[in-house]
């Protein structure tokens, strides 16, 4: 069999094993694959055999040598002869991977540049582009400013995620189903830099958007989305106690441990914590209301859920 045609099924049978969660056999493959490709003079490739690697590394916990691998595969992208669209989307991809995998480590600083090239390679590339790559740099200045804010920049994190929303407002909807979703995730980020940055009744605003797309999501994929509903309520609780509107936070909160108790009873054990948190807040905000012994129920009962470390 052709070397070229081998590697191709190679690396087709290592999507299926990571499709399949078997990570290992997937790294296994994909590293045959890349030696096949490497002296074919087949460097597009190649590249991509890398960049799959690197994926895999991380997802098994070496983020270490993930990192090394995607810098690698970052640096051979700019590289390659006559680079389009497609190549340019997996140079920006890659060095978002590489930034999280950065962030993921506590590197933040290191993991700030990746973010700003990628946003840098989409902004250029985007007018001339396919559609998609106005989304796409949407996505990258979400991620820019989820890894300006641990460096303490918290304007320069609103001013990106505000232009990630507006653009995302804009932008085709290349994939409808993932639209609201994603919108609703830029929101929360968008809540919490103005929030950061005491413009709260802004912050107030966006969230409760957010809440309203998430709760009509969760209407639709309850088993897929109500957790991030749940999550989104408890977050609009807090700023609502943050503003001294004590009755708000409460009738959230109280929707927040309604939705917590559906998710623990038709998910799973591991959405208890969830449960115990909702219940817990809510304990707060009945404290708030001066009802003490509805907020020692609840305390209790969140207790009994998730006993409080000492």
């Amino acid at each position: 069999m052709d070397a070229a045609v081998l590697a191709d099924k190679i690396s087709a049978l290592s999507s299926a094993l990571s499709n399949l969660d078997l990570a290992d056999e997937a790294l296994c493959m994909r590293t045959l694959a890349a030696g096949l490709y490497l002296p074919l003079n087949r460097g597009i490739a190649f590249v991509v055999a890398l960049d799959h690697i690197s994926i895999l590394l991380s997802k098994l916990g070496l983020h270490e040598e993930g990192l090394k691998v995607t810098k690698e595969v970052a640096r051979m992208y700019g590289n390659l002869p006559g680079t389009h669209h497609r190549e340019l989307d997996r140079l920006a991809q890659s060095l978002l991977t590489h930034s999280k995998s950065l962030s993921t480590v506590g590197r933040h600083r290191e993991a700030l540049p990746m973010a700003a090239e990628a946003v840098n390679i989409y902004r250029a590339a985007a007018p001339k582009g396919p559609p998609m790559f106005r989304s796409s740099l949407a996505r990258s200045l979400a991620t820019l400013s989820i890894r300006l804010s641990p460096l303490g920049r918290h304007e320069e994190a609103l001013e990106a995620i505000r232009e990630a929303v507006v653009i995302y407002r804009r932008a085709p909807l290349e994939r409808p189903s993932a639209y609201r979703p994603r919108l609703a995730s830029f929101l929360s980020t968008l809540a919490l830099c103005l929030w950061k940055v005491g413009r709260r009744e802004e912050s107030l605003e966006k969230l409760e958007e957010e809440v309203t797309i998430r709760r009509l999501l969760a209407a639709e994929e309850p088993d897929r989305l109500l957790s991030n509903f749940a999550s989104s309520l408890l977050f609009l609780s807090f700023m609502y106690s943050g503003l001294g509107r004590n009755d708000q936070a409460f009738q959230i909160c109280e929707e927040a441990v309604n939705t917590s108790r559906r998710l623990a009873k038709e998910s799973n054990p591991s959405t208890s914590p969830m449960l115990a948190r909702s219940l817990r807040d809510l304990a707060q905000c009945l404290s708030k209301l001066g009802r003490v012994e509805e907020a020692l129920h609840a305390e209790f009962e969140a207790t009994k859920i998730q006993p409080l470390q000492s």
